[in-house]
């Protein structure tokens, strides 16, 4: 791949590009040689040799044509014409040597098209950021559509005839299956390796699919009738915003780092024992953002969740839960110990929360956005704000997986007690005969049973223990 027309370094030379490396989705590295260069032996001193230069270019949205960047010097190899120089060929390596390199539009394309065809490049993505070959190849293919020529676009990729820059925002449908489709693998991934940390996680949040799927949700919901602090309901912004309109400003502002969730309405409702429930209930905008990030989120933490646990879970209900309830009590669980969590969604501490989140998500811009919605606020019915320091407001979309991590610590705690103890029918035989008891949790939210298996005696002083946990 040889170029005469480029000015490398103020002059006219010949160059090839030997390789291009993906250094991230947006970033490459080009290594140039250029060839036809004259200079001094450094073994026998001639001057007959030729110099072949290899610079490399780190380019970051690579620069308009006419353009120039820095290169850097990574190595200098030099053949020798002197027949009797012990050393035919040799590698100089310098740093120092910082000249600058005219970019050309030849060099765009053919930096372009290597980003976007090489399968190389394709598998390192989609081995790094843990996506299919597709997927990856589209990223790239995106990010070489913002360097090539209309036409060299068109004709390079002529299934995606689109502007650069523009979204395409598919249909309710084709959302669900998309956003399904990354889920199952984000929770096959989750499960295959309980230590993996996920990273790339907020691209998918503000992703066409997964914004147009959480859009459906919150529109089909019950409370789209519902307004926030902004008092705008779902059918106000579909009149006088328009729904692409409404989703591509939270898309922008999502990516641009510009999105900061408002605070929540409170809304005191009447429970069925006498008592209210203080509700807080979020814009529609952060209804929207909050379904996408619980879209990314739940697979993940679904892998690590107990069976015990039930409350607000994919395919679960509290029917299930009395079920397994039924069911514990007609095999010899006959004692029953039944709690509550008071004012959970209320005293959830924020940094433990974090902290158990940090086991799977090492993203920090997803950490960051959970933390906004923790700390957002809420206006009273007065009119005043207050600051949330602990808790996450029921009403929230996000609120129930938050509360599912946070109590999941309980969930792990018998979890371990039921595999160390008894595990085995052996040990749980030799407790009894010890007047000992077995027990299992059944928790739904906030609210939980244990089922205990022993003697009259036993739930009392077990009742005492975990009163204090």
């Amino acid at each position: 791949m040889s170029d005469a027309t480029s000015v490398l370094f103020g002059l006219e030379h010949e160059f090839s590009v030997l390789e291009v490396q993906r250094l991230d989705v947006t970033t490459v590295k080009v290594i140039i040689e250029q060839v036809a260069r004259e200079g001094p032996c450094p073994e026998c001193g001639v001057v007959s040799g030729t110099v072949k230069d290899r610079p490399w270019m780190r380019l970051k949205d690579l620069p308009v044509s006419g353009q120039t960047v820095e290169l850097c010097w990574r190595k200098r190899r030099l053949i020798c014409g002197e027949g009797l120089c012990p050393r035919k060929t040799f590698t100089q390596v310098s740093a120092a040597v910082r000249p600058r390199a005219r970019v050309t539009e030849r060099l765009r394309q053919r930096v372009a098209m290597a980003i976007a065809s090489g399968n190389r490049a394709v598998a390192e993505v989609a081995v790094e950021y843990g996506v299919s070959w597709p997927t990856a190849h589209k990223a790239l293919v995106a990010a070489a559509a913002r360097w090539l020529p209309v036409k060299e676009r068109d004709a390079m990729f002529e299934d995606a005839p689109v502007k650069a820059g523009a979204v395409q925002w598919p249909d309710a449908d084709s959302a669900f299956w998309t956003v399904r489709r990354m889920q199952i693998k984000l929770h096959r991934w989750a499960s295959e390796d309980h230590a993996r940390r996920f990273g790339d996680l907020f691209n998918l949040v503000y992703d066409p699919a997964f914004l147009v799927h959480a859009w459906e949700r919150v529109s089909s919901n019950a409370g789209a009738r519902t307004p926030g602090v902004d008092r705008a309901t779902v059918a106000h912004t579909v009149s006088r915003v328009g729904v692409e309109v409404f989703l591509g400003q939270i898309r922008d502002s999502l990516k641009s780092g510009g999105f900061e969730p408002v605070e929540v309405r409170r809304v005191v409702i009447p429970k069925a024992s006498g008592k209210t429930r203080k509700l807080g209930i979020p814009t529609v905008a952060d209804r929207v953002v909050q379904a996408s990030l619980k879209a990314v989120l739940e697979p993940i933490f679904e892998a690590d969740f107990k069976p015990c646990s039930y409350g607000f879970r994919p395919n679960r209900r509290a029917q299930d839960a009395i079920a397994e309830i039924h069911f514990l009590a007609s095999h010899s669980y006959e004692w029953v110990l039944e709690a509550d969590i008071q004012a959970c969604f209320d005293e959830i501490g924020h940094m433990p929360l974090l902290a158990r989140m940090r086991h799977r998500i090492k993203d920090k811009q997803i950490l960051g956005l959970v933390k906004a919605f923790l700390k957002s606020g809420v206006m009273a019915t007065s009119g005043s704000s207050e600051e949330t320091l602990t808790g996450t407001p029921q009403g929230g979309i996000l609120s129930p997986l938050l509360a599912n991590i946070a109590l999941s610590a309980l969930d792990d705690h018998f979890d371990r007690q039921r595999r160390e103890q008894m595990g085995t029918d052996q040990q749980r035989a030799k407790r009894k005969r010890n007047g000992l008891g077995n027990w299992k949790i059944v928790r739904y939210a906030d609210d939980f049973v244990v089922m205990v298996s022993g003697q009259a005696s036993t739930p009392r002083p077990c009742g005492r223990k975990w009163q204090t946990f």
